[in-house]
């Protein structure tokens, strides 16, 4: 059955969608979780070592998603530093990812 159109030919607004509750959702995600957890457990530091040797872009991605987490409520800590000081320290990043892009400046 097609959705309804109002006056201006748009599609009309419909209140929320009720979905039924399915217990085997709860059950899935909860194994899926508990997976996950294990997985984590057997294979987390590996794969961590890994994306750092691998990708340094995505490992520098995942370092800084996890510390703007951590600091969540506190003060931007690059709101307290001048353009300089985050340059220094971006190179200083950047030459522990790869000595040679430092120097350069690439």
């Amino acid at each position: 059955m097609p959705r309804p159109r109002d006056a201006n030919g748009r599609f009309a607004k419909q209140g929320p969608v009720k979905i039924a509750a399915d217990p085997d959702i709860g059950r899935s995600s909860d194994a899926f979780l508990n997976e996950l957890r294990k997985s984590w457990v057997r294979h987390g530091a590996a794969t961590i070592e890994k994306v750092r040797c691998d990708r340094p872009h995505d490992y520098l991605r995942l370092v800084a998603a996890g510390l703007a987490k951590q600091g969540e409520g506190q003060v931007d800590a690059l709101e307290t530093l001048s353009d300089d000081e985050i340059a220094e320290e971006l190179r200083r990043i950047l030459s522990r990812l790869d000595p040679e892009s430092a120097e350069t400046g690439a």
